[in-house]
């Protein structure tokens, strides 16, 4: 596959013939280089071929599939081309295996698209939303996601939300760590400077397919402007010119705002979608053809454009099921990535994670004085250290440089009283959970104690957690492969994941590894000053925070609670 971007100057190729979608406005550019003679007759041929060609194009007939050969006469039969598209993969390299049957992951989408390839012509690309956050750790996984769809050979890779956090200097420098390339015609730095290259031109099959990117304008940040994405199209299209056989547009807008962009720009063949929440079923909106990869990459997109201009492309959306094998250059990145991870051992400060699960309005490292991980500008760097040591590192600013009203604490259930219907009526299955009360949330005077400190007076109840699989949650992720560096799966496996005395990181907090009795009933340091002072969680509550319908969808309260009943 050649492909060729706007950045290796390659924005004005021309070409003889083009096949110009319905309602295009049409160009039809010659070759703006000598084509070599091989002698007259050959000569004379091609301009009966270029003229034959011109009538069709004018009477609305299809030029013949074949793809005509610089420096001679000969053709090759055009074949179709397949495009697949992955979106919002949101840090997914790949399930976390707490259940069965969960889809998703760079290793099965390896293994689909080398098999989509063994049967015809593939060009891989990506709509944008591939990271979860910018702090060091999530920058990390991004760089493996990218290294991933570099081994891939993916074309482009449009910018999402989640991209443009990073910042125009990151994504420079992880374009060339990766071999990735970025494209997206309407976001630009604070001095309207794109961001990166508008679009790739994807030769292949004998096709010629325009690759161009846009996010909605509802993204932008205050380092980012984000033009109209009708506009920026158009303008891609009016620049290339005829110099294209397909039009495909990767757009990370939502719902409403797709739809839109597919009725204003009957210039596209395809637009593919990005976080639409659900993927998007493929359908036709006028001459254009409408659909969605997305949800943590659980879904790809699959556009097959025929041989024959006229022929409408074909569409589905493809599960990455457990049917897909792991595929082993896959398999070697997320082990080169977890060896990272050990070697590093990223902190709960440092995950992105804490923030999330504290129901902030915003990570740790979204603000530009934040501790370690940002430049100057608030963006993203790619060498932020933080504090390594036993202790919590110190409070972050907000962007004035003042620490915030309300340090972070994390999401859960307020205490309520009663056990019965009430208290389950907690268990929902809503995406997101309440804030924790007001006593944690709003300061760290409430600190973790450990599991060991309720044995004196909870003997009984911890024989009973000491049979559980709470008591053996940390041996499992050891058992996985490695999984235990990885803060993603940390956060569900220890205790007090980022509270104050709880798991800070792997080498420095061993002795808070296990779902412990605070990952239920809350940091209980003056529980265990004084019985008197309850703990300030409710347990029932707690549950939904790790046993979500992402990592358990069969979680039923009552029957879980038989596994760990205690009084």
């Amino acid at each position: 596959m050649a492909v060729s971007d706007a950045a290796n100057g390659n924005a004005g190729l021309s070409a003889s013939t083009a096949c110009i979608h319905p309602g295009a406005t049409t160009s039809l550019r010659l070759p703006q280089h000598a084509v070599p003679h091989q002698s007259v007759f050959a000569g004379a041929a091609q301009r009966i071929v270029g003229a034959v060609v011109l009538m069709l194009t004018i009477f609305g007939c299809d030029p013949p599939a074949t793809e005509q050969q610089s420096g001679d006469s000969s053709t090759k039969p055009v074949r179709p081309v397949t495009v697949i598209a992955s979106g919002d993969t949101h840090g997914w390299i790949m399930p976390c295996g707490c259940t069965s049957n969960q889809s998703g992951g760079l290793l099965r989408r390896g293994s689909y698209v080398d098999e989509r390839r063994e049967s015809g012509e593939v060009i891989l690309v990506d709509v944008g939303g591939a990271a979860d956050g910018t702090a060091p750790y999530q920058l990390e996984r991004f760089r493996a996601i990218l290294k991933g769809e570099h081994s891939m050979e993916l074309a482009a890779h449009n910018l999402g939300a989640a991209e443009i956090a990073f910042g125009a200097e990151v994504l420079q420098q992880l374009s060339q760590e990766t071999g990735i390339t970025f494209i997206s015609a309407n976001a630009r730095d604070h001095a309207g400077q794109l961001l990166t290259t508008p679009f790739v031109l994807a030769e292949q099959g004998g096709q010629k397919i325009l690759i161009t990117g846009v996010l909605s304008p509802s993204f932008a940040d205050r380092n980012t402007q984000v033009s109209d994405p009708a506009d920026a199209i158009l303008a891609v299209v009016n620049d290339v010119g005829a110099d294209q056989n397909r039009l495909v547009v990767l757009a990370y807008l939502p719902v409403d705002e797709l739809r839109q962009l597919a009725e204003t720009l009957p210039e596209a063949h395809v637009i593919i979608g990005g976080p639409t929440g659900q993927s998007l079923a493929p359908e036709q909106i006028g001459p254009v053809l409408l659909t969605s990869a997305t949800n943590k990459g659980k879904f790809l997109a699959e556009v097959t454009f025929p041989a024959k201009a006229s022929d409408p492309p074909a569409a589905k959306v493809v599960e990455m099921s457990p049917q897909w094998s792991d595929h082993p250059v896959q398999r070697q990145n997320l082990t080169a990535f977890r060896q990272i991870l050990a070697e590093r051992d990223f902190s709960a400060d440092e995950s992105g994670l804490v923030a999330a699960r504290f129901g902030t309005d915003g990570d740790r490292h979204s603000d530009a004085n934040s501790h370690g991980g940002r430049n100057s500008n608030g963006h993203a760097s790619l060498n932020g250290d933080l504090n390594r040591e036993g202790e919590a590192p110190a409070e972050p600013m907000n962007r004035e440089g003042e620490a915030p009203a309300k340090p972070p604490g994390p999401r859960d259930f307020p205490r309520r009283s009663g056990s019965g219907e009430a208290s389950r009526s907690l268990v929902g299955r809503s995406a997101e959970a309440p804030p924790f009360p007001e006593g944690i949330a709003s300061g760290r005077s409430q600190r973790i104690s450990g599991t060991e400190s309720c044995r004196d007076c909870h003997a009984e109840s911890c024989d009973v957690w000491d049979a559980t699989g709470h008591a053996h949650a940390w041996q499992r992720l050891q058992d996985e492969d490695g999984a235990h560096v990885d803060p993603f799966c940390q956060k569900c496996h220890t205790t007090g994941y980022g509270l104050p005395g709880g798991f800070h990181s792997m080498k420095h907090s061993v002795d808070r590894v296990n779902v412990g009795c605070e990952s239920c009933h809350g940091p209980s340091k003056d529980h265990v000053a004084d019985s008197n002072r309850r703990t300030p969680l409710d347990a029932v509550g707690s549950c939904v925070q790790c046993h979500d319908e992402e990592n358990s969808p069969e979680f039923e309260f009552g029957e879980y609670w038989k596994r760990i009943r205690h009084e």
